[in-house]
């Protein structure tokens, strides 16, 4: 088993006018350490709080009373081996399924959400002509099954639904059209799309 202890990593920097190195200890936590962000974890991931999801082969690889398990995206590390805490002590905002046993993993009950229509590239912006309806779709699980409804924001206008359709008729008030996830116990996600609205003889703009 590793050792829970926190690791410090040594930061050294030169100051050039007086010749001396001036160095600072930064603590990186193990798993199941409280976090504000991922560089505070050895993982470099922080879920709801806490780090967790080291990178593993087998239990002994994770720390005391956690266990190795393969997240296909669902526990919310992202698909690879992970180390993740067993159901007798998740960590704040995570919980143990209905039905698993004591030392099975817990899991990040929040749903996952993606814009799957239009076609957009991922890290693309969706160039859109002025005065043409177009359809968004989003697609949702929830690692709870439960249930899931859609709620759409497009600068001033909304919809709800797993899809909606705009129609924009200025190019001002709007960079990006968002979906937001909400199950029925109030866990939400979201996602989002960068747009521009182009005129039809603006360089670019589909026709």
């Amino acid at each position: 088993m590793r050792s829970t202890v926190r690791s410090f990593v040594v930061g050294c920097v030169a100051v050039a006018t007086v010749g001396l190195f001036a160095c600072t200890f930064i603590s990186q936590k193990s798993d199941g350490g409280a976090c504000g962000s991922n560089d505070d974890c050895k993982s470099k991931i922080c879920a709801t709080g806490y780090c967790g999801g080291s990178s593993c082969k087998s239990n002994g690889d994770c720390e005391s009373g956690w266990t190795c398990h393969y997240d296909d995206g669902i526990l919310g590390f992202g698909s690879s081996q992970r180390c993740l805490s067993p159901c007798n002590q998740c960590a704040n905002g995570t919980l143990c399924p209905k039905g698993s046993s004591p030392d099975g993993p817990c899991i990040d009950p929040r749903p996952h959400v993606t814009i799957d229509q239009p076609a957009h590239g991922e890290g693309g912006t969706l160039q859109i002509p002025l005065g043409r309806p177009i359809t968004f779709h989003a697609t949702a699980t929830s690692p709870t099954n439960a249930t899931i409804t859609f709620e759409w924001i497009a600068g001033p206008q909304s919809a709800k639904g797993d899809t909606a359709t705009f129609t924009f008729t200025s190019k001002n008030g709007i960079s990006v059209v968002q979906v937001m996830a909400v199950d029925d116990t109030g866990q939400t996600a979201t996602d989002s799309i960068p747009v521009t609205i182009c005129a039809p003889t603006d360089p670019g703009c589909p026709p």
